[in-house]
Parts: C-alpha cells; structure tokens; sequence
C-alpha cells in the first residue's frame, strides 16, 4: 500500500529538520571527502541584464562600506547588495582596473583615462578625472591595465607609460622599450620592461630586481604575497610568469614552486592580475579557457569551477575575496559570486544525483577494502504517481574515513 502523498511530505520535512538540527556535524571535524561528494559550492549568477551594461567585465573591488565596484567595458558598476549603478567615465570607455586606497577612495584606470570616485551633494558616487593633473604630452595612453595603491602613491599601469599619483600631482615614467603590467604586493610595485626584466619601485625609480633579468622576456601575470598558513616567511611573494609558471621571491631568490596544475594553467592561460589568496590560504586562478582553479599551499588542486559547474562564461577575469567571506568573479559574460567555504554545498545531476523529484532520504553507507573507505551516497527521490524510488550516485574512494554534513531539501 503505497503511503500518502501528504505523510511523505510531512517525513521529508521532519528528515529535514532533524537532520539539520540535531544531525549535522561541524565543519571542523568533517574528514576531507573529494569534489564530487562534497558537491558544488553556492554560486549566485549576475546576467548582463540583472546590471544593465556590457557583458564583460575586468576589475572588482570593495570600499569600506562593503560596496562592491566593477570595471566594466561600459564604466563602473555599482552593487550595494540590493541594486546596480553604472558609472561612466569621462570619456565613457571600458574600465580595466580599479583599486582602494588607505583612506577608502575607489580609483579607476580606462582606456585613456585615470581618476576616482567622489561622492557628490547627494552622496551618490561621480566619476573625477586625473588628465588635468598631467601634462599634455602625458595623456596619451590605452588601457589602464593595472591600477593599485603603494606607501608611494596610487600606481596606474599602461602599456605606454606608468603614471603614479603622489598629493595633487602625476607624474609619469616612460621605458625605453615595452611594459608589462605593473602589479602591487605587500606594499611594494613591480613591473617588467621588455628586454630588461623584473623592475621594483624604490624611493620614486624603478630598479631591477635581484635576479630580475630572467623576466626580461616574460610575461608576469601575478605577483602575490604568501599568507601566513604557507609557513615560507615574513616577505615572501609567489609570482606567477608565463615562461616560468610559479615562482617563490624571497631574499633575493627565485625558488620554482611545484603545483600540479603547472601544465593546465599555461593550456588554459592564466589571466593576468587574476590571482588571489583566500582567508584560508587557498590560492585562486582566474583563466582564460579554464575558469576558476582553487590549490592548497602545497599545489594541490582542491576544485575547478567551469561552466559545467555553472559559470556564465569560461573567462575569469578578475577576482575578489570580499570581507563577508564570498568570492566575486568577474567573468567574460557577466560576473559570479562564490561561496567557496561556505558549510553548504548543492548536489545535483553534476555530482551524479539522477532523475526528477524532490530528494527525503540522504544516507551513508561504508564499504571497506584494503586501503582506503569507499563511501556512496543513497538518495531517495519522491514521485507523484510511484512509490519512492532508489538511485544511487558513483563511489568515492576516500583514504580517511569521516562524516560528510548533508542537507536534503524539497524542489
């Protein structure tokens, strides 16, 4: 006799309620389970038309208040959590970079263009324009690639020229061949000249490096600095070049950093200034063909977010960990906020789960061999015209047994 359609829903729902309540173990004692049991992490989707303006985008950044600001190939966008605004800029063209600096002013590098935002009589935000602070054999450039804050100054980046701002003045530097794009760690600016390599800015010049020449005719794409949890000292920055993948700097020296995905990430070209560290320690990619790749600090791959696991678009082209613990891509189709360390994941057809319906039984079941524990997740799935149905997803061979916290939920 087949139960009630009512009293099944009543036992999913009391499943539920228990299993959250009473059967959910914590996060800090869960055992590592692999990508596909753990599912996908939450991820909110923001579509060209949910912020009114091109589809690409290329910087992001968040002020003291929490308002998130991204360069957008219309201006910038404005996002306080409830609504978008877009911003134009002088000239309106594309935005490609965006910085904050100590004092929680937005500044934005465009195409033939550098300046801030200042809020105006009525508090809204207003782009400011820096050409008037330049000479005018210093105004001609292209894309602002790179724009961040030093002890120095604020530092916009460019193909043509650097140009840094320092009180109510800019100053620029010309090479005498091409640039790279100028990047910012630990309170210091680099950049590489082409033929000359890896240049630091000290006391208001540009020097080369320590061992700089090796970038000479390289393209570096990233330069960060190492957090605490890596246990690789006071100091420490990992860049990552074309040529040369990732690199190590400390003391002078270059030491090669080995990561698994050494190959993956020059197949799916790193993008550049798409990088980051995570509070954990987790370093984040942005590419061009592979989406999002997440490592540990010991190289190992922990997940890879493509548009299989729901991005718009493969193309990620900025990267911001924002202070509530998300992780905002800017994409080339639109832009994606992750929640990578979030106690929540989602299992759908991705992680294997089959069929339609609504998921009210979630068990684990163990199976022992001579190395490792095998763990399959059983779910059952509710019809409207059928008895439950049981389905099973793939195995996972995982070598530390553990609990795995899961959450049913009905459609």
């Amino acid at each position: 006799m087949k139960a009630p359609k009512g009293w099944l829903f009543v036992q999913a729902l009391w499943f539920f309620i228990g299993l959250v309540f009473f059967g959910l173990p914590t996060v800090a004692t869960a055992a590592y389970v692999g990508p596909q049991e753990t599912g996908l992490p939450l991820m909110r989707n923001f579509t060209p038309k949910d912020y009114a303006a091109a589809p690409q985008n290329w910087a992001i950044v968040q002020d003291r208040r929490g308002v998130v600001y991204v360069g957008n190939n219309n201006g910038v966008l404005e996002f306080d959590g409830q609504r978008w605004r877009l911003i134009p800029v002088a000239n309106n063209t594309t935005v490609n970079s965006l910085a904050v600096d100590a004092n929680g002013r937005v500044y934005v590098g465009a195409v033939g263009e550098i300046g801030y935002l200042q809020p105006d009589a009525e508090g809204q935000m207003r782009y400011v324009s820096l050409l008037d602070r330049m000479s005018v054999a210093d105004r001609q450039f292209a894309e602002v690639w790179s724009t961040f804050d030093t002890p120095q100054g604020v530092v916009f980046s460019s193909a043509q020229q650097l140009m840094q701002l320092q009180g109510e003045r800019v100053q620029s530097w010309k090479p005498h061949s091409g640039l790279g794009v100028a990047l910012g760690a630990n309170d210091r600016a680099f950049v590489v000249e082409v033929g000359r390599g890896l240049l630091e800015l000290i006391g208001g010049e540009w020097r080369l490096v320590a061992g700089g020449e090796r970038f000479a005719n390289d393209a570096v794409l990233a330069i960060l600095s190492v957090p605490p949890q890596w246990l690789a000292g006071p100091g420490t920055l990992l860049v990552a070049s074309r040529a040369r993948g990732l690199e190590l700097f400390a003391g002078g020296q270059f030491t090669p950093w080995s990561s698994e995905i050494g190959e993956a990430l020059n197949r799916d070209k790193l993008m550049s200034n798409s990088a980051a560290f995570l509070p954990d320690g987790q370093l984040v990619f942005g590419t061009v063909l592979g989406g999002l790749y997440v490592l540990d600090r010991h190289g190992k791959l922990v997940r890879q977010l493509t548009k299989g696991s729901g991005l718009q678009s493969p193309i990620v082209g900025a990267l911001l960990p924002d202070r509530e613990g998300g992780l905002w891509l800017g994409l080339g189709n639109g832009l994606a906020r992750v929640e990578l360390t979030a106690p929540l994941s989602r299992l759908d057809g991705r992680a294997g789960l089959v069929g339609e319906g609504s998921v009210y039984v979630v068990g684990r079941n163990q199976y022992n061999d001579q190395q490792s524990v095998r763990f399959r997740l059983v779910y059952k799935q509710l019809y409207a015209d059928d008895d439950p149905v049981e389905r099973r997803a793939a195995a996972w061979d995982q070598h530390t047994a553990g609990c795995l916290p899961i959450a049913g939920y009905l459609h």
